[in-house]
């Protein structure tokens, strides 16, 4: 690919909206959602368009960072649409895809509700401090992130079958797509959808502490059974989580969790250097009362 191959895709995706950016911001206009439509190739990738990919996570990271300045934004990254687009007009790249293990399951009805929820769901999460200008803590509840509020929504990526999955989906970050596809987690939560499983941080106050840290490790096993496709039978609380597969990606996704149930704000590294589950329980637990200014 020749650096002028690699630029021409570029102008659309990062020229087009680096100046949408700064014309709103030279004109001082609060815009109510801010959505751009991305791909999957920025994080699967695909022979022979790097370009298109390196456009793509641009475009996710450019969302994230209009997150850092308080500024509405959402990328939803768009795999393969089932009945339209290339795809669906070029059979051969069709079988192609179908021959690998992915499965076509966005129609272009989901592409309309994701737009729809990016669009109700523009901005992110308020910080602690200004949810209440009051000198008193804010309840748990008050202070936990909305559902969707993330700056990226990918659509499309399902894989179902193992035997044919490219090599890198090994790679224990990716269990979350093949496992939904499948089905060797049935009751992984892909949107943070916790329904059926007791708030670890209920009745803080009144809950022993030792039920209170059994029912947060309880939920990690839960959550690292999610995203690392391994069956929950065979996490121990007495073992890290590296020992799972968690690495640094996949431990970002465990913080985002634990910072919607808890509202304690961990760094990746203290989730992959604890020695244990239960340990990394006690230290939310113990965080949590600090933070709310109780021993």
């Amino acid at each position: 690919m020749t650096h002028a191959g690699f630029k021409e895709p570029m102008h659309a995706k990062v020229s087009g909206l680096m100046n949408l950016h700064h014309s709103f911001q030279r004109a001082n206009h609060r815009l109510n959602f801010f959505v751009v439509l991305s791909s999957f190739v920025g994080i699967i990738g695909n022979p022979g368009q790097s370009n298109y990919a390196a456009a793509g996570t641009f475009q996710d990271a450019f969302v994230r960072y209009r997150h850092k300045l308080g500024l509405p934004a959402t990328a939803v990254d768009l795999g393969v649409v089932a009945g339209v687009g290339y795809v669906a007009r070029n059979r051969d790249t069709e079988k192609k895809l179908m021959d690998k293990g992915l499965n076509f399951t966005c129609e272009e009805w989901h592409v309309h509700q994701l737009v729809r929820m990016a669009i109700d769901n523009p901005t992110p999460p308020a910080p602690a401090s200004a949810i209440s200008s009051t000198p008193i803590s804010p309840s748990p509840a008050a202070m936990r992130p909305q559902q969707f509020t993330s700056a990226q929504l990918v659509a499309g990526l399902f894989i179902t079958d193992v035997l044919k999955m490219p090599t890198k989906f090994i790679d224990p970050k990716w269990s979350i797509i093949y496992s939904t596809g499948l089905g060797i987690n049935p009751d992984s939560d892909l949107f943070g959808d916790d329904a059926g499983f007791p708030d670890p941080m209920r009745d803080i106050d009144t809950r022993p502490a030792e039920d209170v840290i059994n029912d947060l490790c309880a939920g990690i096993i839960r959550k690292t059974a999610s995203l690392t496709g391994t069956p929950k039978e065979e996490i121990k609380e007495d073992h890290s989580l590296k020992r799972y597969g968690m690495d640094s990606l996949v431990a970002v996704e465990m913080r985002n969790w634990l910072l919607k149930v808890s509202t304690v704000e961990l760094a990746a590294a203290d989730i992959l250097n604890a020695a244990s589950i239960r340990e990394l329980g006690e230290k939310i637990y113990h965080a949590y009362k600090a933070k709310m200014g109780k021993k």
